[in-house]
């Protein structure tokens, strides 16, 4: 058993968790360790080479290696400066030489036709500015990567034809958003969005060439002209103050992955005692470049009504799909009897302090004390989400109409007594209390459920209770024999499945807690303060150590109430397979100096290694490296995952 002082001298922690300083790494960091030995019997199942223990075989198969050059001299047009490239690279045991050949560009050229405009009554000879804005987003985004979009602005000062752009992407499938403003006339463009357009590769691969340059690729959009409908809001009243409540609220339509717009936005204006009509509603349908299916413009297309921004916008915003708006050729219409009515919340944050918890002051803080004096006490942001217990519809006490999805959400601060102060429409919430990041302060993310009724205009005793972080402690050792120290172990929250829609963003089970970091220490000790959730785990030893990252998927961190120290024991650093090679591009015609390369590895639904990026349910990154002047690299893999619950 190792020693129980495993954090004693660095932090002070017994069941009740005091208000101790953390590790950070701001703070000096011990001396980084050194990968080095004299024999293989140093390596423990591995073997010297060259003075550095390595493994020698590994359990990963396959990884996925993004590349970004920097500005390359060479390249003076910048075709691939700053171009991200996702490369699949197969592992052999037998050759831990990979080069990388990055695929070529695509420079596109296009042009949009806005010339649709003139059947609508707006003469292209009157337009006295154009602004166009083309954004084109990989379609395909792997789960744990940040997405990545290339996009241009051009300005014009007048419309004589189309207007030209050109911006530079890898080949492979995009989801272009065309959107455009005309000045000088009434007739706006609708936004456009085409879904999976094949660029730089064949519409019956999904495999890009990557054997000859793919050069120029021009796509002439010609715009066709909106569709149209005639919406009706309908909003029979009796109480003559509720007559023209939806006044100055918008229509539109958008995009339900992305809540992009596909339309204008239209002020509603016009209650004729029993309803709300927009006669000459336009938007653009989304295309489909390829896999189209005959119920998409349905199902993924949602009318939007939304509040005004002002006092007034005290309500939920509304969405109904195409298909369930009661359309019929060309004509829908939206049903509504009232809306919530709204109540004043008075809020407070509770700190759920555990017996022994003493906290202290921060010195020179400029954070006013709360009035009873609690040091241990920090401001928070309050986020108020409305739910649903059948992710249909929020409740909001029965005011919306079956078929109609409602969302509510707001974001409050506290008072410097932990109190707030918010109006909603009454229905159903949660309630998410996210501290400000404090050391000395170490509260985790609080949620509470609120049903709020409208028997009383201002509520009182809503809280939201908030506990301490589990401290999460371990020690790391060396591949060999030792411990390891001075490395960055970071801490981020594990990527979960994406909501299909937008309105399933609402209805995510629990917040996504907080990324953190901590150093070792010289005794390989790490203790970080987590809220509850799960986490990736990554030990980041320095290339120039000569160690493999370790890696450490899928952690779960209870509340605090549950466990308020949890002890990963003992952690090994995998033994590092090298792998070298030299970065090259046919664009340049050679190679990639300082070009940074990131290495992922899939994991499958139940968080082991897979090879299949279709069986993929999320990426995790496992290793960094930097190639040098002369396009070489080397990068230090591990040889394994500690993927063990």
């Amino acid at each position: 058993m190792r020693a129980s002082a495993l954090i004693a001298g660095v932090l002070a922690l017994s069941v009740e968790l005091g208000c101790t300083a953390v590790r950070s790494l701001e703070d000096t960091a011990p001396e980084q360790s050194i990968n080095q030995c004299e024999a293989s019997s140093d390596c423990r199942g591995g073997r010297c080479v060259d003075g550095q223990c390595v493994a020698v075989r590994g359990e990963i198969e396959k990884v996925l290696l993004e590349v970004v050059p920097p500005m390359v001299a060479s390249d003076p047009s910048d075709s691939i400066s700053s171009v991200r490239y996702l490369v699949e690279q197969e592992l052999s045991e037998d050759d831990q030489r990979l080069r990388l050949q990055l695929r070529p560009i695509v420079h596109v050229t296009g042009s949009v036709d806005h010339s649709y405009v003139e059947a609508q009554g707006c003469r292209l000879a009157d337009v006295d500015s154009v602004t166009l804005e083309a954004r084109f987003t990989p379609a395909e985004q792997l789960l744990g990567l940040a997405a990545t979009s290339y996009a241009t602005t051009v300005n014009l000062g007048s419309l004589s034809g189309p207007v030209e752009f050109s911006l530079n992407v890898p080949p492979g499938y995009y989801d272009i958003y065309l959107k455009s403003t005309l000045g000088g006339v009434t007739c706006q463009p609708t936004p456009r969005l085409i879904r999976r357009k094949p660029i730089g590769v064949s519409d019956e691969e999904n495999a890009p060439p990557g054997d000859q340059p793919v050069g120029d690729v021009q796509i002439p959009f010609v715009l066709a002209p909106p569709a149209a409908l005639k919406v009706m809001i309908l909003w029979p009243q009796s109480d003559p103050e509720a007559k023209d409540a939806l006044a100055g609220w918008t229509l539109s339509m958008v995009d339900s992955h992305t809540g992009t717009l596909l339309s204008g936005e239209h002020s509603i204006q016009g209650y004729d005692g029993t309803k709300y009509t927009i006669e000459n509603f336009r938007y653009s349908p989304v295309e489909y470049a390829t896999g189209t299916a005959d119920d998409v413009p349905a199902l993924y297309q949602l009318l939007r009504l939304a509040p005004p921004s002002d006092a007034r916008g005290v309500a939920p915003t509304l969405y109904a799909a195409r298909a369930g708006a009661e359309l019929w050729e060309g004509e829908a219409t939206i049903a509504l009897e009232r809306l919530p009515e709204v109540v004043s919340v008075v809020g407070q944050v509770h700190l759920n302090e555990q017996s022994g918890m003493m906290c202290e002051a921060a010195p020179a803080s400029e954070m006013p004390l709360p009035e009873a004096e609690n040091a241990c006490a920090v401001p928070f942001s309050i986020r108020i989400i409305s739910t649903s217990d059948d992710r249909e519809t929020s409740t909001f006490n029965d005011t919306i109409p079956e078929g109609i999805v409602a969302t509510y959400q707001t974001t409050v601060e506290t008072e410097a007594d932990l109190r707030f102060l918010v109006d909603l429409p009454v229905g159903e919430y949660r309630a998410i209390a996210i501290p400000v990041a404090d050391e000395d302060r170490p509260w985790a993310i609080g949620e509470d459920a609120w049903i709020l009724s409208d028997t009383d205009p201002e509520v009182h005793g809503k809280t939201v209770s908030v506990s301490p972080r589990a401290r999460v402690e371990g020690r790391v050792l060396r591949a060999g024999s030792g411990v390891a120290s001075g490395f960055a172990v970071n801490w981020s929250a594990s990527p979960s499945e994406q909501p299909d829609t937008i309105v399933e963003a609402t209805w995510r089970e629990a917040p996504v807690p907080r990324a953190t970091s901590v150093a070792l220490a010289a005794d390989g000790s790490f203790s970080v303060l987590a809220d509850a959730g799960v986490f990736n785990m990554t030990v980041k030893p320095e290339p120039e150590s000569g160690f493999a990252w370790l890696v450490k998927p899928n952690i779960t961190v209870p509340a605090f109430n549950s466990a308020p120290a949890i002890d990963l024991g003992d952690l090994r650093l995998p033994l590092p397979i090298r792998y070298e090679g030299v970065v090259e591009s046919l664009v340049l015609g050679g190679v990639v100096p300082d070009a940074l390369i990131r290495a992922y590895v899939y994991l499958d639904e139940s968080g082991a290694l897979t090879v299949d990026a279709a069986e993929a349910k999320a990426v995790i990154q496992v290793g960094e490296a930097r190639a040098d002047a002369r396009g070489e690299y080397q990068l230090l893999l591990p040889s394994e995952l500690a993927l063990d619950p």
